[in-house]
Order: structure tokens, then sequence, then C-alpha cells
């Protein structure tokens, strides 16, 4: 197992490039998802993350543990992720 976390590389190609004084600054709306505003759809959204994707507490009273997870939590949930990966990949 390596103890070096995975790397995530952005980039962003442009065929001309840019500076920041080409661009004018801009008033932008923002407005927040329904589901932040709408308790009952919020309700029934966390409901289909729990039932159709295994996400969350699988019961209201559950609570989450609010205590930050480990170096090793981290590297057993991205072993174990790159191993479902490889499976996944296997059955294509």
């Amino acid at each position: 197992m390596s103890s070096t976390m995975p790397k995530i590389t952005v980039t962003i190609e442009n065929e001309q490039p840019t500076t920041l004084e080409q661009y004018e600054e801009q008033e932008v709306e923002i407005t927040c998802p329904v589901a932040t505003q709408d308790q009952i759809l919020n309700e029934s959204n966390k409901e289909v993350a729990i039932q159709d994707h295994s996400y969350g507490p699988t019961g209201s009273s559950s609570k989450r543990s609010s205590r930050p997870i480990t170096q090793a939590e981290l590297q057993s949930i991205v072993t174990g992720l790159e191993q479902q990966a490889k499976g996944d990949a296997a059955n294509e």
C-alpha cells in the first residue's frame, strides 16, 4: 500500500492567452438551490441518496461522528475505492 495521497491535476486549456485585465467586473446573481429552501424537497433528496446510493446514515435518529477522519481511515477508504474501480473496470 502506498503512503502517498492520490494527486488530482486540473488543466485548463485556452487557445488564446488571457490576462486578468481582459475580464470586466460583472454583477452575478447567485441563488441557492431549491432543495436548500424547501425542507420537504431536501428530505426527499436525502432519502433518495440514502436508499438508492447508500449515502449517509440509515435512520433519521443516527448522528454522524463529529471527529475528524484519521489518515489510516482515509487511506482505507481510498484503497477500497481503488479496488472497487478495478473490479468495475474488469466487469465492463
